[in-house]
């Protein structure tokens, strides 16, 4: 599905990817706040439907986890929950806030988490098989990016 984005919108957004962290754009921080602590309410209709594509088991590729003998693929399950998305990492990983995140929108392709500590989980769907699973530590410390296949 191609989105139609306002010229306006899309020079706003590459000037804010182009700029570097001591020069924000003026526009940025708000928009960034905004887009953190706001989730995207999108109609119910596409809403649904962009929650239902999104929701599928995931796979990274080349990674597994190993106890003993035995051994499995890192997968992360996602389920509709509601008008959010529920995520399922792999035990394996022992993140603090445990297995389970209920993510909220912050656009049609991203959805995240983000916990008291700072600690955010965040799913980016890249395509339509495709995706990115960002886990952060508490105050943006240690970011681990894993890239997904739907099955």
């Amino acid at each position: 599905m191609l989105y139609a984005i306002p010229t306006a919108c899309f020079m706003t957004m590459l000037a804010a990817m182009a700029c570097s962290p001591a020069e924000p754009p003026r526009d940025a921080p708000a928009l960034r706040a905004t887009a953190l602590k706001a989730p995207t309410r999108m109609p119910a209709v596409a809403a649904d439907t962009i929650l239902q594509r999104a929701a599928g088991v995931y796979v990274a590729e080349g990674v597994s986890f190993q106890s003993g003998r035995a051994s499995g693929p890192f997968e992360v399950r996602v389920t509709v929950h509601g008008d959010r998305l529920l995520a399922v990492v792999p035990g394996e990983l022992a993140l603090a806030g445990g297995r389970r995140y209920l993510l909220a929108p912050l656009s049609p392709t991203e959805f995240e988490h983000e916990d008291d500590e700072g600690r955010r989980v965040r799913l980016e769907l890249t395509g339509p098989r495709r995706a990115l699973l960002v886990i952060t530590g508490s105050g943006g410390s240690g970011v681990v990016t894993f890239q997904l296949t739907k099955r």
